[in-house]
């Protein structure tokens, strides 16, 4: 069943202006936005191809310093996307932010996480600090980039994008991009700067 026209033209949106802001702009290439439109009752994107193979089909052929290499292009590619100026896009950090504190319980107790674990939580959730709002991806995985002869050769879906605290882009290093080699986000966040 087709998504109703008005939620993939939100999608659209924010992925078409997202990639027009990072155009030209990340050491790593980003599609090129030749159009946005609706056909048939679905918002499109319409955006140029990217050289290169899936990272996650790459992933288990490549040496450990390849893939500290990769992870010091992600790095350098984060750190430059985090330097521009964000756009003005949905969902809004801070409505984002509150609505995780408030359900974040909540979603734990449906895992079945004990009454003793659950009552930690606030504690351990604090308060936000974020006082910059970056660009960010939301999204960094192997999925969604892209490699030839060792070197990064795209990133996309920009789709799930946002402007909010830079250190929420670490948890896609960490699960997504390394899956528990903390060789690779260390590396990765050396390149950024942190």
């Amino acid at each position: 069943m087709p998504l109703p026209v008005a939620d993939t033209e939100d999608e659209s949106q924010l992925e078409s202006t997202v990639l027009q802001a990072v155009q030209h702009q990340l050491p790593i290439p980003t599609p090129v936005l030749h159009e946005v439109g609706e056909a048939d009752g679905w918002a499109y994107v319409l955006m140029g191809k990217l050289d290169g193979d899936v990272l996650y089909t790459v992933w288990p052929k490549l040496s450990d310093s390849e893939r500290l290499d990769i992870a010091s292009q992600l790095g350098e590619a984060l750190a430059a996307l985090h330097q521009l100026e964000p756009p003005d896009i949905e969902p809004d950090w801070d409505t984002f932010i509150k609505a995780q504190r408030e359900n974040c319980v909540e979603r734990h107790r449906k895992t079945g996480l004990g009454e003793h674990w659950l009552a930690q939580i606030p504690a351990f959730i604090g308060e936000e600090t974020t006082t910059r709002k970056a660009l960010l991806h939301t999204e960094i995985s192997r999925e969604h980039l892209l490699v030839k002869d060792g070197r990064l050769t795209g990133l996309f879906d920009f789709e799930p994008a946002m402007a909010g605290a830079p250190e929420y882009e670490f948890a896609g290093l960490g699960f997504f991009v390394s899956q528990g080699d903390a060789t690779i986000p260390r590396r990765a966040l050396e390149s950024l700067g942190v």
